[in-house]
């Protein structure tokens, strides 16, 4: 695994605002900005490049020209909504290999049992269960340890997963027609397999498998995707390019 510590950077992110800093297309209409360092309440400009690489590294980073294209387009229309938040933390899940495991061996299997909450000891003891096996992690300590499964669920907590309160409930939700179409495109472009059924990814769809494929085939998608199903396997075909979903869905 390539680990290192974009979760507790990001988990202390105040101001996610700041994350249009950092997007060409925003930044060259932007004449008139205010310095980084007041605009996001972070006081040093150390502390603004940290911030930065996490920023670019972890949630800015594309793996396509397409996906750029998806992202940008949204941010610079909407900023920070709560559908770019979701959209940030599919991206972030495929940036960071600590988040996505943590996502996989803690959030998901709570989120799909039904348990209520999540702890932190919980996140804990998944990290020192990985510290095992994984030489990164042989030198971190306890301290470090809490540190990151608090900034996690922290992130959690920004991204709308999780309760702002103490204690972390899970939360449930459900996407709109929108950010559901955005999905599969986003799906499409980081799954290798044809087969979307054997995709790991479909769990960010936050639904049941069944309710997954209901949805998937309603009519009212047609426009925008098509697709074939047998029963073990489902592929789809995109019917519009990136750089003109955004606008044929807003």
């Amino acid at each position: 695994m390539k680990i290192n510590t974009d979760i507790n950077i990001l988990g202390g992110l105040t101001n996610w605002g700041l994350i249009n800093k950092f997007i060409p297309k925003v930044n060259q209409f932007d004449q008139m900005q205010e310095p980084t360092g007041i605009y996001s309440g972070i006081r040093t400009q150390k502390s603004v490049q940290r911030f930065e690489r996490a920023i670019r590294k972890t949630l800015l980073h594309f793996e396509s020209p397409d996906l750029k294209n998806l992202y940008t387009t949204i941010l610079a229309e909407e900023g920070i909504s709560p559908d770019c938040m979701l959209m940030l933390f599919w991206n972030t899940s495929r940036n960071n290999e600590l988040f996505w495991y943590l996502n996989q061996e803690v959030f998901f299997p709570f989120f799909y049992s039904g348990k209520l909450m999540i702890r932190k000891e919980d996140v804990k003891a998944c990290i020192l269960e990985l510290k095992e096996k994984e030489p990164q992690l042989k030198g971190w300590s306890l301290e470090t340890i809490d540190v990151v499964a608090r900034k996690y669920l922290a992130l959690l907590k920004h991204f709308s997963l999780v309760t702002p309160t103490y204690l972390k409930e899970i939360l449930h939700p459900y996407y709109t027609d929108r950010v559901f179409i955005l999905f599969i495109y986003w799906i499409k472009a980081v799954e290798k397999r044809s087969n979307l059924l054997e995709s790991s990814w479909l769990e960010y769809a936050l639904s049941e498998r069944g309710v997954f494929l209901d949805r998937l085939m309603k009519k009212k998608y047609a426009p925008y995707y098509s697709f074939t199903y047998t029963g073990n396997s489902l592929s789809v075909n995109l019917l519009l390019d990136y750089s003109r979903i955004y606008h044929a869905i807003k």
